[in-house]
């Protein structure tokens, strides 16, 4: 039988090896980097969903001190409505600090003042009404409807008429 004459290739499988190593070395340092940043991507994102949570559970408890509140949100909001910003003071706008910059350049503006692409239009609410002079204790006008005289009946006062027809 014969001998294997044919030369060492030592070099080329050397050069493969090295190849190979470094390759792989490569590859997973990528797939490593690439999952760092999946994991915290992930980790943010269930850091964010527990804000949110968080975020949401503020609000629940905020709504539920308005609705529970010495007075209730709607009643609060019915109130400002009926009587305007005026009637509470601590809605009231205070002299000396309202910045009226904002409302002057508005002025100037040519058309109609838009926000967000949104034409707005500014409406002044109504002053609350005065409360009616109270009488003095003991007057003959304490208890008196339109001018001391006595309401006509219930059904009148509901259909609007204010007094008893005078004789």
């Amino acid at each position: 039988m014969g001998h294997d004459t044919t030369p060492e290739r030592s070099d080329l499988v050397a050069f493969f090896t090295v190849l190979t190593v470094f390759f792989v070395v490569t590859v997973t340092g990528g797939v490593w980097a690439i999952y760092k940043v999946r994991t915290a991507e992930e980790r943010a994102a269930k850091r964010n969903v527990s804000a949110v949570e968080a975020a949401r559970a503020e609000l629940a408890k905020a709504r539920t001190a308005l609705e529970n509140g010495p007075m209730p949100i709607e009643q609060a909001m019915a109130q400002v409505a009926r009587q305007g910003r005026r009637a509470a003071p601590a809605l009231a706008p205070i002299h000396g600090e309202f910045d009226r910059g904002p409302l002057e350049g508005w002025a100037a503006a040519k058309g109609p003042a838009t926000m967000g692409g949104v034409a707005v239009a500014v409406v002044e609410p109504e002053p609350a009404p005065a409360p009616p002079p109270t009488p003095a204790a003991g007057s003959p006008e304490e208890g008196a409807v339109d001018g001391g005289q006595p309401p006509a009946s219930p059904q009148a006062a509901e259909d609007g008429a204010d007094t008893a027809p005078t004789p």
